[in-house]
């Protein structure tokens, strides 16, 4: 418990300082609301929106709208990229919303609170689980590096909680009752679709364990999942790009051949490819860990693997490169991956895992730097 207090303190400080110094002490900027997809104007009037300029956003800004709005029946549909997939992620911003007892003037303070609650079990679950290999709880704080923790405190996305629940299952997979699996990859589910890669992956091991009634009962954790978008089925689904299957590995290849561009002074775009490229070349190491990591592990194998599966499958659609190409898009969705291999190396003492995990963590980091800057000239002037 000492040091999930710690993280959430630490972090607590940091996203107040940088909202103080960089954002004029406006905490909707965590959200990135992005002039060229504008929130509902009632919105904006109310909590005086910080908007970026010349942006189109993030993710964070439309779990907001959906936050204030869980039933989307205030007509925020028109102003969310995709209507049906947000509001089919329902778990954080429903939270938020819970928490605050549905008043409006409180929704975004609940939010960031979430966050750090989410944070907070994050770094606990984390330390059980070394304490049961025989390291020290403080590796716990590690999870502070984990690319979904970062990216999701500097945009408020829910891939922590997503991230934060995976921890717990690895950890209640070595002693926890079926019920409590249950509960989580329920939750899982609802936070984001790829929670469904914990139930078939489970599903499939216990199964393969002779446990048929705890498979097929494990496996009905998706049902709050169908259930949910069945419910929201009417939400209209907005603009759905098409990504048709290229080749193998299509996507990744090309993130290769044509990295992200950065509006920097040619110098520093050489050194952020290098940076880029060396993360991405690191990610891929960590899913062939992964895949090492399941021969030894089956139980944590299990709810791995499939998200391997999915950047396998993601990584060979045409019109994909710009997914693995930018640390952002590919590791916070994937971080359960990263978690993963980074238990079992502490677990079995080994350290070239921890180096790739390192590598992608500081790329995710340095997407913040600029903040650090910011607050350091401030302070210093």
């Amino acid at each position: 418990m000492a040091a999930a207090a710690l993280a959430v303190t630490v972090v607590w400080f940091w996203m107040a300082l940088t909202v103080h110094y960089n954002y004029q002490g406006n905490w909707t900027a965590l959200f990135c609301i992005g002039d060229r997809m504008p929130a509902p104007p009632e919105l904006a009037r109310a909590e005086h929106l910080y908007v970026f300029p010349n942006s189109s956003g993030y993710d964070g800004q439309f779990y907001h709208d959906v936050a204030h709005d869980p039933g989307l029946t205030h007509g925020y549909e028109r102003y969310i990229d995709a209507p049906r997939l947000r509001q089919r992620r329902i778990l954080v911003p429903a939270l938020a919303w819970i928490l605050a007892f549905g008043r409006q003037q409180w929704i975004d303070t609940s939010y960031f609170a979430m966050m750090l609650g989410f944070l907070a079990l994050g770094v606990y679950w984390m330390g059980r689980y070394c304490l049961k290999v025989g390291r020290s709880e403080w590796w716990g704080l590690l999870y502070l590096a984990v690319p979904s923790t970062v990216i999701s405190i500097d945009r408020m996305t829910t891939d922590l909680a997503l991230t934060t629940l995976f921890s717990g299952l690895a950890y209640y997979l070595r002693s926890g009752s079926l019920a409590t699996l249950w509960s989580i990859a329920a939750a899982a589910c609802l936070i984001r679709e790829t929670g469904l890669c914990i139930v078939a992956g489970y599903t499939v091991y216990l199964l393969w364990r002779h446990q048929y009634r705890g498979g097929a009962l494990f496996a009905t954790s998706a049902l709050p999942f169908f259930a949910w978008a069945f419910l929201n089925s009417h939400t209209p689904s907005g603009t759905q790009a098409s990504y048709p299957f290229h080749f193998p590995g299509s996507a990744i290849v090309e993130a290769f051949t044509h990295p992200q561009s950065y509006p920097v002074p040619p110098s520093v775009q050489t050194s952020l490819t290098i940076f880029d490229l060396t993360a991405l070349a690191a990610f891929l190491a960590v899913l062939v860990a992964a895949c090492r990591m399941a021969w030894r592990n089956p139980a944590l194998g299990s709810i791995t693997v499939p998200f391997v599966a999915v950047v396998l499958v993601l990584g060979s659609l045409s019109g994909m490169q710009p997914e693995f190409a930018q640390v952002y898009a590919y590791g916070r969705p994937f971080s359960p991956i990263l978690l993963a291999v980074v238990l079992d190396a502490l677990a079995k003492r080994n350290s070239p895992p921890m180096v790739l995990f390192g590598v992608v963590s500081a790329r995710s980091a340095l997407l913040v730097g600029w903040q650090a800057i910011g607050v350091l000239r401030a302070i210093l002037r």
